[in-house]
């Protein structure tokens, strides 16, 4: 039964505004735009190349990465043909590197964008 003497307050109006403003400051503060993203590769062949780490087909990755003003270490792993972006210590978003378009901005690429939003959604 509601009392409606004293009708329910949303939070933050059961706060002093001071203390509702620090909290919705730290939550924005939480989800830093430019974060630490490390982007673990393995070797792939391509069009009869050797099997090999290559860098080719994370360029648009890079880049929207960096648009986003990440701070994005490169780390060789043994695993074929897989892409992981880790973020705090978890890997957020996986893919095959082939499956990745060559070279570009990435902004058309759908699994850039997929990655884009894995890594804004880690926070």
């Amino acid at each position: 039964m509601r009392d409606h003497a004293h009708p329910r307050q949303r939070p933050e109006e059961q706060l002093p505004s001071s203390v509702y403003c620090t909290v919705t400051l730290a939550r924005v503060l939480a989800m830093p735009k430019n974060a630490q993203v490390i982007v673990r590769y393995g070797p792939y062949s391509s069009i009869g190349l050797s099997v090999e780490h290559r860098t080719y087909r994370l360029e648009g990755l890079l880049a929207v990465l960096a648009e986003d003003g990440h701070q994005v270490l490169l780390e060789k792993i043994e695993d074929w043909n897989v892409v992981e972006l880790m973020v705090n210590g978890e890997v957020v978003f996986r893919c095959n590197i082939k499956d990745l378009e060559f070279g570009g901005s990435g902004k058309l690429d759908p699994l850039c964008r997929e990655a884009r939003t894995a890594v804004l959604n880690a926070y």
